[in-house]
Protein backbone atom coordinates (compact mmCIF):
# COMPACT_ATOMS: atom_id res chain seq x y z
CA UNK A 1 0.00 0.00 0.00
CA UNK A 2 1.36 3.39 -1.00
CA UNK A 3 1.66 6.07 1.72
CA UNK A 4 -0.70 8.60 0.16
CA UNK A 5 -1.07 12.11 1.55
CA UNK A 6 -4.45 13.59 2.34
CA UNK A 7 -4.18 16.40 -0.20
CA UNK A 8 -1.97 18.69 -2.22
CA UNK A 9 -0.62 21.68 -0.32
CA UNK A 10 2.14 24.22 -0.76
CA UNK A 11 5.58 23.64 0.78
CA UNK A 12 6.12 25.03 4.25
CA UNK A 13 9.01 24.90 6.70
CA UNK A 14 8.45 23.45 10.15
CA UNK A 15 8.78 25.89 13.06
CA UNK A 16 11.79 25.20 15.27
CA UNK A 17 12.17 25.25 19.03
CA UNK A 18 15.43 24.88 20.91
CA UNK A 19 15.00 22.54 23.90
CA UNK A 20 17.79 21.00 25.91
CA UNK A 21 20.31 21.57 23.11
CA UNK A 22 18.15 19.81 20.54
CA UNK A 23 16.23 21.26 17.60
CA UNK A 24 12.90 19.50 17.84
CA UNK A 25 9.82 20.21 15.77
CA UNK A 26 6.52 18.61 16.70
CA UNK A 27 3.62 19.35 14.38
CA UNK A 28 -0.11 18.79 14.12
CA UNK A 29 -1.38 16.60 11.28
CA UNK A 30 -2.34 19.71 9.27
CA UNK A 31 1.12 21.23 9.78
CA UNK A 32 2.72 17.90 8.77
CA UNK A 33 0.73 17.87 5.52
CA UNK A 34 1.97 21.39 4.78
CA UNK A 35 5.53 20.41 5.66
CA UNK A 36 5.44 17.41 3.31
CA UNK A 37 3.97 19.56 0.53
CA UNK A 38 4.16 19.06 -3.22
CA UNK A 39 7.49 17.24 -3.12
CA UNK A 40 5.85 14.42 -1.18
CA UNK A 41 2.76 14.39 -3.41
CA UNK A 42 4.97 14.21 -6.51
CA UNK A 43 6.35 10.83 -5.44
CA UNK A 44 3.48 9.28 -3.53
CA UNK A 45 0.17 10.35 -5.10
CA UNK A 46 -1.99 7.66 -6.68
CA UNK A 47 -1.67 8.84 -10.25
CA UNK A 48 2.08 9.45 -10.26
CA UNK A 49 3.34 6.64 -8.01
CA UNK A 50 6.43 4.82 -9.26
CA UNK A 51 8.43 3.24 -6.46
CA UNK A 52 10.23 0.16 -5.17
CA UNK A 53 8.87 -1.60 -2.10
CA UNK A 54 9.56 -4.45 0.27
CA UNK A 55 8.23 -5.71 3.61
CA UNK A 56 9.98 -7.01 6.72
CA UNK A 57 8.47 -8.68 9.78
CA UNK A 58 9.36 -6.88 13.01
CA UNK A 59 11.05 -9.32 15.36
CA UNK A 60 9.72 -9.85 18.89
CA UNK A 61 13.27 -9.81 20.27
CA UNK A 62 13.79 -6.53 22.16
CA UNK A 63 17.40 -6.23 21.03
CA UNK A 64 16.45 -6.49 17.37
CA UNK A 65 13.63 -3.97 17.79
CA UNK A 66 16.12 -1.53 19.30
CA UNK A 67 18.64 -2.28 16.53
CA UNK A 68 15.95 -1.71 13.89
CA UNK A 69 15.00 1.65 15.43
CA UNK A 70 18.67 2.70 15.56
CA UNK A 71 19.27 1.59 11.97
CA UNK A 72 16.26 3.50 10.63
CA UNK A 73 16.98 6.58 12.76
CA UNK A 74 20.59 6.57 11.57
CA UNK A 75 19.68 6.17 7.90
CA UNK A 76 16.85 8.69 7.80
CA UNK A 77 18.67 11.34 9.87
CA UNK A 78 22.18 10.83 8.52
CA UNK A 79 22.23 13.94 6.35
CA UNK A 80 19.31 16.33 6.43
CA UNK A 81 16.73 14.62 8.63
CA UNK A 82 13.22 13.25 8.33
CA UNK A 83 9.67 13.45 9.60
CA UNK A 84 8.02 10.70 11.66
CA UNK A 85 4.23 10.80 11.86
CA UNK A 86 2.40 8.61 14.34
CA UNK A 87 -0.67 7.63 12.32
CA UNK A 88 -2.66 5.64 14.87
CA UNK A 89 -2.33 5.01 18.62
CA UNK A 90 -4.24 2.91 21.18
CA UNK A 91 -4.81 0.04 18.77
CA UNK A 92 -4.00 -2.34 21.63
CA UNK A 93 -4.39 -0.14 24.74
CA UNK A 94 -3.32 -2.90 27.12
CA UNK A 95 -0.02 -3.21 25.23
CA UNK A 96 0.84 0.46 25.09
CA UNK A 97 2.82 2.69 27.44
CA UNK A 98 1.66 6.25 26.81
CA UNK A 99 3.66 7.46 29.81
CA UNK A 100 6.88 6.41 28.05
CA UNK A 101 5.87 8.29 24.90
CA UNK A 102 4.86 11.41 26.85
CA UNK A 103 8.11 11.29 28.83
CA UNK A 104 10.16 11.19 25.62
CA UNK A 105 8.14 13.98 24.04
CA UNK A 106 8.39 16.10 27.19
CA UNK A 107 12.19 15.88 26.79
CA UNK A 108 11.59 17.65 23.45
CA UNK A 109 9.53 20.30 25.27
CA UNK A 110 6.19 18.98 24.01
CA UNK A 111 3.15 19.04 26.31
CA UNK A 112 0.34 18.30 23.84
CA UNK A 113 -0.99 14.75 23.59
CA UNK A 114 0.37 12.72 20.70
CA UNK A 115 -3.11 12.61 19.17
CA UNK A 116 -3.04 16.44 18.85
CA UNK A 117 0.54 16.71 17.54
CA UNK A 118 1.61 13.39 16.00
CA UNK A 119 4.40 14.55 13.66
CA UNK A 120 8.06 14.79 14.68
CA UNK A 121 10.61 16.57 12.48
CA UNK A 122 14.19 15.52 13.18
CA UNK A 123 17.30 17.24 11.85
CA UNK A 124 20.38 15.40 10.64
CA UNK A 125 21.80 15.79 14.15
CA UNK A 126 18.83 14.07 15.81
CA UNK A 127 19.58 10.40 15.03
CA UNK A 128 19.21 9.27 18.65
CA UNK A 129 15.98 11.19 19.19
CA UNK A 130 14.53 9.80 15.96
CA UNK A 131 15.58 6.24 16.84
CA UNK A 132 13.97 6.62 20.27
CA UNK A 133 10.66 7.76 18.77
CA UNK A 134 10.72 4.88 16.27
CA UNK A 135 11.43 2.47 19.14
CA UNK A 136 8.53 3.85 21.22
CA UNK A 137 6.22 3.58 18.19
CA UNK A 138 7.13 -0.06 17.59
CA UNK A 139 6.89 -0.99 21.28
CA UNK A 140 3.41 0.57 21.52
CA UNK A 141 2.10 -1.19 18.38
CA UNK A 142 1.44 2.13 16.65
CA UNK A 143 1.10 2.75 12.94
CA UNK A 144 3.71 5.28 11.85
CA UNK A 145 5.26 6.82 8.77
CA UNK A 146 8.86 8.01 8.34
CA UNK A 147 9.62 10.21 5.32
CA UNK A 148 13.11 11.30 4.31
CA UNK A 149 13.81 15.02 3.92
CA UNK A 150 14.10 14.59 0.13
CA UNK A 151 10.69 12.80 0.16
CA UNK A 152 12.08 9.95 -1.98
CA UNK A 153 12.10 7.27 0.74
CA UNK A 154 9.67 6.26 3.42
CA UNK A 155 8.92 3.52 5.90
CA UNK A 156 5.44 2.58 7.06
CA UNK A 157 5.36 0.79 10.40
CA UNK A 158 2.31 -1.29 11.22
CA UNK A 159 0.68 -2.44 14.45
CA UNK A 160 0.61 -5.85 12.73
CA UNK A 161 4.38 -5.98 13.38
CA UNK A 162 5.84 -5.36 9.96
CA UNK A 163 7.46 -2.44 8.16
CA UNK A 164 7.07 -1.53 4.52
CA UNK A 165 9.99 0.26 2.89
CA UNK A 166 9.35 2.43 -0.17
CA UNK A 167 11.87 4.18 -2.40
CA UNK A 168 11.81 6.13 -5.63
CA UNK A 169 15.50 5.62 -6.51
CA UNK A 170 16.93 2.10 -6.43
CA UNK A 171 20.28 3.03 -4.84
CA UNK A 172 18.74 4.79 -1.83
CA UNK A 173 16.10 2.08 -1.49
CA UNK A 174 18.71 -0.69 -1.55
CA UNK A 175 20.81 1.09 1.11
CA UNK A 176 17.85 1.10 3.51
CA UNK A 177 16.97 -2.52 2.71
CA UNK A 178 20.58 -3.66 3.18
CA UNK A 179 20.71 -2.10 6.65
CA UNK A 180 17.50 -3.88 7.67
CA UNK A 181 18.62 -7.20 6.11
CA UNK A 182 21.76 -7.11 8.30
CA UNK A 183 19.41 -7.48 11.30
CA UNK A 184 18.18 -10.85 9.98
CA UNK A 185 14.53 -9.84 10.14
CA UNK A 186 12.18 -12.08 8.16
CA UNK A 187 11.63 -10.53 4.74
CA UNK A 188 8.07 -11.08 3.58
CA UNK A 189 8.83 -10.10 -0.02
CA UNK A 190 11.76 -8.63 -1.92
CA UNK A 191 11.92 -5.49 -4.04
CA UNK A 192 9.11 -5.06 -6.43
CA UNK A 193 9.74 -3.19 -9.63
CA UNK A 194 8.43 0.36 -9.63
CA UNK A 195 4.66 0.33 -9.67
CA UNK A 196 4.50 2.91 -12.44
CA UNK A 197 6.90 0.99 -14.70
CA UNK A 198 5.04 -0.96 -17.41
Amino acid sequence: MCPISSGRVAWATAPQSQVGGKNVNILTQAEASQYLGEAYNKYWSDSEASYYSTRFKIDTDCGRVNALARALGGLFCKDTGCILIVKCISIFPSSEDLYLAHALRSHFGEVRPISDAPAHVFSGREQDACASMIHVSILNFWDFLIVSENKRNCVCGSHDEFIDIFGVEISEFQEICAAVRRLDLPELFRERTPSGAG
